[in-house]
């Protein structure tokens, strides 16, 4: 058994490289790229907040032969990742989506001025809510949306192409599944919204 308490958490809830993504979104076409990621995804601008070290430290160790979800490489003004917006740890019978530090979140950002648990999304609810809403749960550091901070504990609807402010600093995008397609198959588009 580990002694590290952070060791039992889904990889696949940690930030990921769009590599992957990319090779799907040119082998696939518009269609089948939403059938397989059929959640939004969180579009991370280019930045050097992500700490490494606990990226690093998060993916040592294991049985081996694991795929490696990120690829941790420097690159001049930081790093771009990606986040599908879906459930993976918190509780299956809550709808929230958890956005935190915390490694027991279901999209775990490792940067130091986002909460342990900062935010949550919640997803349309058929028949009644058609749309995605976003929350801030009392955060330290705040989330904006857009250019909007958001009121704690007080749910607003995200739509396509609306951005996040986390932490007072870290901006990701919200995008649809065929919004991503889009822009994994169109490099300069893709640049002109994570190297601002």
């Amino acid at each position: 058994m580990s002694n590290n308490p952070q060791a039992n958490f889904k990889r696949e809830a940690l930030p990921q490289d769009l590599e992957p993504y990319r090779q799907e979104a040119q082998k696939l076409d518009q269609a089948s790229f939403e059938a397989s990621v059929p959640y939004p995804m969180l579009l991370y601008v280019r930045s050097q907040l992500w700490d490494k070290s606990l990226l690093m430290a998060q993916m040592s160790g294991g049985a081996g032969g694991e795929t490696r979800m990120v690829k941790y490489e420097f690159y001049e003004g930081g790093y771009t990742f990606v986040h599908p917006v879906r459930k993976r740890q918190t509780n299956p019978n809550d709808p929230g989506i958890i956005l935190g530090r915390s490694t027991s979140q279901d999209i775990i950002v490792p940067v130091s001025s986002i909460s342990n648990a900062h935010a949550t999304f919640y997803p349309p609810v058929p028949g009644k809510d058609p749309l995605w809403k976003v929350m801030d749960n009392g955060s330290s550091n705040g989330t904006w949306l857009n250019d909007v901070q958001l009121a704690p504990r007080a749910p607003h609807t995200i739509q396509d192409n609306e951005y996040l402010r986390l932490g007072g600093n870290l901006i990701a995008w919200f995008l649809y599944p065929g919004h991503v397609w889009f822009l994994l198959n169109n490099p300069e588009q893709l640049k002109k919204l994570t190297d601002v």
